[in-house]
């Protein structure tokens, strides 16, 4: 979840901080199972990891998207019971085809670091999404706060050095943070993104294969 990137650089009592968050949203360990992994012919290890940015080829690996999503070179198109919304977003191809924004929304002019889909044995999907943006961490946060109150087993974290929100849907488990970096003597944040997909068969979370 691009953790040594929240981490790095800070201060042993920034780490301190971070822990303290961390150990709020616990629970989320709960969807972890076996690290076991599958390993190709070559003897070398198969994450199953593969940036936005990559697909794999073939009927069975026929890409998934979104359809409530139309993408543009610079910014999506989302369709909801409430109409029709444009985001501009940077590097707008790191994002996994069927990630989806009506469960946790990326912010306008967001810059998008990485976006990563995976599938664990169960097919339960995994989403995660970085992305800077020019706006204070704990605006950043107040803006997901509000988008993410109502949902289910809500906790929030507000630190010096992080924000954090976790709660789940009907189908997702979510993790939220937002961290600050200075840019040019101006305040920007980090954010990260974690979405996990609930599987009633969760006693096993190896790795495959999957396309975006």
């Amino acid at each position: 979840m691009y953790f040594e990137n929240i981490l790095g650089g800070f201060t042993m009592k920034k780490i301190i901080c971070f822990i303290l968050a961390a150990l709020l949203f616990v629970s989320v360990s709960g969807c972890g199972g076996s690290d076991d992994k599958k390993t190709s012919g070559n003897g070398k290890t198969d994450t199953g990891i593969k940036s936005g940015s990559e697909s794999k080829t073939g009927e069975e690996d026929k890409e998934k998207v979104n359809e409530n999503v139309k993408w543009n070179e610079d910014s999506v198109e989302i369709t909801t019971d409430k109409g029709k919304q444009t985001i501009k977003i940077k590097n707008v191809s790191e994002i996994p085809k069927d990630y989806p924004f009506e469960v946790v929304p990326i912010m306008e002019n967001a810059k998008i670091d990485a976006g990563k889909r995976t599938e664990d044995i169960n097919k339960a999907v995994t989403y995660e999404i970085k992305y800077t943006m020019d706006k204070t961490a704990k605006d950043v946060f107040k803006h997901y706060e509000s988008l993410l109150k109502g949902v289910d087993k809500f906790q929030k974290v507000e630190a010096d050095y992080i924000y954090m929100i976790n709660g789940e849907t009907s189908k997702y488990q979510i993790v939220f943070s937002s961290t600050p970096e200075k840019k040019n003597g101006k305040e920007t944040s980090i954010v990260n993104i974690y979405l996990y997909e609930k599987s009633s068969q969760s006693d096993s979370n190896v790795i495959v294969n999957t396309n975006k």
